[in-house]
Order: C-alpha cells, then sequence, then structure tokens
C-alpha cells in the first residue's frame, strides 16, 4: 500500500483520491515521472492545499523548471551545431576567439549595410 499511496500507514477507509496532473512539456513529465506517488501532491499548489485539508498531509512544493528564453534556447543550439568548429578556431584561446567573432559580426553587419570597411 505505501508504494502505492506514498503514505506510510494509509487510512484503510480511503477508497481513491485522485488528481490528474499532466504537464505538456517534456522537461516536467521527466520531473513529475521521478517522484513519489505523494510528492506528486506538491506539483499545484490548490492539490496540496486539498491533500491538507483531507488528511493533515505536507507534500513539499515541487520547483518547476524556469522557463528557457529563447536568446539561451538558440544559444544552446549554436553550441550543439557549432561547437566543434567554434573550438578547433578557438584553439585554446577562447577570449581571442570572441573578438575574432565580434570582428567577423561587424565586417559582415557593414558588408550589410553597404558601409566599407
Amino acid at each position: 500500500r505505501e508504494a502505492r499511496t506514498g503514505v506510510e500507514n494509509p487510512d484503510p477507509h480511503w477508497t481513491r483520491l485522485e488528481a490528474r496532473c499532466t504537464p505538456d512539456k517534456r522537461l516536467p513529465k521527466l520531473l513529475l515521472a521521478q517522484t513519489s506517488p505523494l510528492e506528486v501532491w506538491g506539483w499545484c499548489t490548490w492539490a496540496s492545499a486539498y491533500l491538507e485539508a483531507f488528511n493533515g498531509l505536507h507534500p513539499d512544493p515541487i520547483e518547476r523548471p524556469r522557463k528557457i528564453s529563447d536568446d539561451d534556447r538558440a544559444y544552446g543550439a549554436l553550441l550543439t551545431q557549432y561547437g566543434p568548429l567554434l573550438d578547433r578556431l578557438a584553439g585554446g584561446n577562447w577570449s581571442e576567439l570572441g573578438h575574432r567573432i565580434g570582428r567577423d559580426y561587424a565586417a559582415l553587419d557593414n558588408r550589410r549595410q553597404g558601409k566599407a570597411a
């Protein structure tokens, strides 16, 4: 019984207490898959409050993963796609590579705007 409920000594008069938790993103799904049944009640504030009022149980709130910004997502994609190339270009000197990228990007931007280099 404990494995199914997450409660050490569940009330034998309980029939069923259910709350559906259906996150729509992959990371929250993985997070919830790693929690005990009792801990899942901590996902929603209302469910946690209900369980506390119902039987005095206090599941800890589950910390939700932060939303990834578009810039962070794009940066991650850039590193995944071009990381090996950047590593070769850096040749161990990452700060010089940063300056090189800055200069090259400025030159490219100037060409796009029709400015002389």
